[in-house]
């Protein structure tokens, strides 16, 4: 391929969106979304970026035909502008990965870049500023910023069984949760079809445990059909040689596996299943063979805070990506018994230590917050996306905040539509009136910018009020930047790109897909 400076299309050339790129066309407020899955890069676009983006479709088209339904201005007067301005947006979003263009369809197929592990794939060289793109970078941020006025469900989980073979010592789900029922398949299609004409953009499928329902298989292609991000929370047990191939057709863009220890005995006293270890290490390992992209959950808790690391060395040999979080979350019925596995703050304190030694990014990240937000500009900031960009259903059809936070049913799919439940619940209405100005508290916090509160936390632990604030989460905020403050104070550097063990503790890298949900 010619480089971004040499680069030159003929008009009648193909163009068409990678496989592994999903686009959104928000025309109402002006703005579009391209994401892609393998590279994990996204790019916000301006109104007139949007009108272009729209028109490039999963299949071939000659660009000649775009640059005739955009209508553009072939004028003297004009000077002919439109056309090497669109036609540089076109070379920016190819460098960038999003898009295709070759003189066929077998060249354009043969470029449609494929996950594969073992294959250290060059970035796309990010574009200089291109007319068009703007300057919002973080999903998670931008999308937040862009809709808290307009709210818009951006990702959605779908737990599609309360069926799990596993019984874990820290699950959120309250045991009587568990009365091992299937979605129906007719109401999950309804819903991805829903989900569809909203112009959401990411799904994820959970459980219980998402294999065990009987019919995932037809839920996972009305997503993919529906050009929807798939994203699958799994103990990875039952990868059957059928789901294997159901997966290569679909493509999701990750399938994120519990792993709690290297160690057999370990994992399982926390699955508290015999055998449970073998079993997902297999299914691991199909996956892997197969080339579907997972990741790692390995939250840090009393029963593998020795032998975590075990699984983050692993990962980083395997090419894997490894999440961990040492805060649990209660019980959804508000029952605590499960937070008896939560680490001591000691452990706590060892954990972030042995974080800032051996992860450059996330010192890099902390590194970054004190100069993110001042106090002015956190009054009208929502604290999540809980109601403003996410929702969550579980397996009866029950809609929810989060798949954490459950103070009350917001509706149940199967008698309501999801419009009707997004635009009309009146608990979600008042949940995006909240904002961190309404914990005054917090704003003016010495911690703030460690601060990792949330309605879940603040919810399950005190039974049902999302309004009071978490001690837990202060206590080790406070912890964290002290910590953070030594260590600076220690070392006088914050960069240690050699390290080769990364640890996440309470932030999303940005090599993270920024739709995926810790379980």
């Amino acid at each position: 391929m010619k480089s971004v400076a040499t680069r030159k299309f003929a008009s009648d050339e193909l163009v068409m969106i990678c496989s592994a790129s999903f686009k959104r066309c928000y025309e109402d407020i002006g703005v579009g979304y391209i994401y892609n899955t393998i590279t994990r890069k996204e790019q916000y676009l301006d109104h007139n970026a949007t009108a272009l983006l729209k028109l490039i479709e999963r299949w071939p088209k000659a660009i000649r035909s775009v640059l005739s339904e955009l209508d553009l201005d072939h004028s003297s007067n004009n000077g002919g502008s439109e056309i090497p301005s669109t036609m540089a947006l076109l070379e920016a979003l190819e460098a960038d990965g999003y898009i295709l263009i070759g003189d066929s369809e077998i060249e354009l197929n043969a470029k449609d870049p494929k996950f594969h592990y073992g294959v250290r794939r060059k970035e796309p060289t990010p574009t200089k500023s291109v007319k068009g793109y703007l300057p919002l970078t973080s999903a998670a941020g931008g999308f937040i910023e862009l809709f808290k006025d307009h709210p818009r469900i951006i990702s959605f989980q779908m737990e599609v069984t309360s069926k799990c073979n596993e019984k874990c010592i820290h699950c959120f789900h309250p045991p009587d949760w568990f009365e091992f029922n299937d979605l129906d398949t007719g109401l999950g299609l309804k819903v991805l079809d829903e989900l569809r004409d909203e112009g959401t953009l990411a799904i994820c499928f959970s459980g219980g445990e998402a294999f065990l329902h009987k019919e995932f298989d037809k839920l996972l292609y009305r997503a993919r059909d529906n050009d929807l991000v798939i994203s699958i929370n799994t103990n990875a047990t039952f990868i059957s040689d059928y789901y294997i191939e159901v997966l290569k057709k679909v493509q999701p863009e990750e399938v994120q596996v519990s792993l709690y220890s290297m160690t057999p005995t370990e994992h399982d006293k926390i699955t508290k299943v015999r055998g449970s270890h073998k079993r997902t290490m297999d299914g691991i390992s199909r996956l892997m063979k197969a080339d579907i992209r997972i990741s790692i959950s390995c939250p840090v808790m009393q029963g593998n805070k020795h032998c975590y690391k075990d699984v983050m060395r692993w990962g980083e040999q395997q090419g894997v990506q490894v999440r961990t979080d040492f805060m649990l979350f209660a019980c959804t019925d508000f029952d605590q018994t499960n937070l008896s596995n939560r680490l001591s703050i000691e452990d706590v304190a060892g954990l972030i230590q042995d974080t800032l030694r051996y992860s450059s990014t996330y010192r890099n990240e902390v590194g970054k917050q004190e100069s993110i937000v001042g106090p002015l500009d956190l009054v009208q900031k929502p604290l999540c996306g809980a109601g403003i960009n996410t929702l969550s259903m579980d397996a009866d059809g029950n809609s929810y905040f989060c798949p954490v936070f459950r103070p009350s049913v917001l509706g149940n799919l199967r008698n309501v539509r999801l419009q009707d439940v997004w635009h009309q619940s009146k608990p979600l209405l008042e949940l995006r009136k909240i904002a961190w100005g309404d914990f005054p508290e917090c704003v003016n916090c010495e911690a703030f910018n460690y601060c990792s509160m949330c309605f879940a936390r603040n919810a399950n632990e005190s039974d049902g009020d999302h309004l009071k604030v978490n001690e837990n989460c202060c206590e080790i905020s406070f912890l964290n930047k002290r910590l953070v403050e030594e260590y600076r104070k220690n070392t006088g550097t914050n960069d240690h790109s050699s390290d080769t063990v990364s640890f996440k503790v309470t932030f999303k890298p940005s090599s993270e897909s920024p739709f995926q949900t810790q379980a």
